[in-house]
């Protein structure tokens, strides 16, 4: 099913921030980044259908709201519609079978647990302190020794503005981040439908432990 959004306003920001910004609306908005563009019907705030599609996957209802919402920042092309109107194309929606079942409000939705053994392959890396999954900034699952919340916390925000530097300057999407200092190294990663943050030792050979985040990718 092909979009029927027209040129409209542009927002950069989390599935979260979006359903706010559409809280007394009806709107078609076509989503893209990360190597993918899709399309949400959304009413109220509430999300009633969700298309998603990238050169490997393609994602429909709520296995689209999952993957885009485990996201830090996403361009969507906002198109304010008739209630009328959005309750049609919902109908060809379901037809396509990529409407949200249920009540179709996914705010408190979350990305499905990984295999634990995945984080526990990366922190036996020598000089791993620790590696946290987080979601929205906040720890999904995590190993190792720290404060988890804060690390996670952290990561978010150092995520969002990564994220934003390396479109403005034109080099696609956030692959890994990197912060070395001579007290420690702190890096980010995409991990299924999360990403993971991992705090080491100054002397930890970060080439080992991207080859080992690279392995459970």
């Amino acid at each position: 099913m092909e979009s029927e959004c027209k040129p409209g306003d542009t927002i950069q920001c989390p599935v979260s921030e979006l359903l706010v910004n559409t809280a007394d609306v009806a709107a078609c908005v076509q989503v893209t980044g990360f190597g993918g563009r899709g399309v949400f019907l959304i009413e109220n705030g509430e999300i009633l259908a969700a298309y998603f599609k990238d050169d490997y996957n393609l994602y429909a209802g709520e296995s689209a709201v999952d993957f885009l919402r485990a996201k830090p920042l996403l361009e969507w092309h906002l198109q304010i519609i008739e209630h009328g109107e959005l309750s049609e194309m919902h109908e060809r929606a379901i037809a396509d079978d990529w409407a949200v079942s249920g009540s179709a409000n996914a705010k408190n939705k979350s990305p499905e647990v990984m295999d634990d053994e995945k984080l526990r392959r990366i922190v036996r890396q020598p000089g791993v302190i620790t590696v946290s999954a987080f979601f929205e900034g906040f720890p999904v699952q995590s190993v190792g020794k720290g404060d988890f919340e804060h690390v996670s916390a952290i990561a978010e925000d150092l995520l969002k503005e990564g994220t934003l530097i390396a479109h403005d300057l034109g080099f696609g999407d956030l692959d890994q981040l990197i912060l070395e200092t001579r007290a420690g190294k702190f890096i980010i990663a995409p991990l299924g439908d999360l990403f993971v943050c991992v705090h080491t030792a100054a002397d930890a050979n970060l080439g080992l432990i991207r080859m080992a985040l690279k392995s459970v990718q």
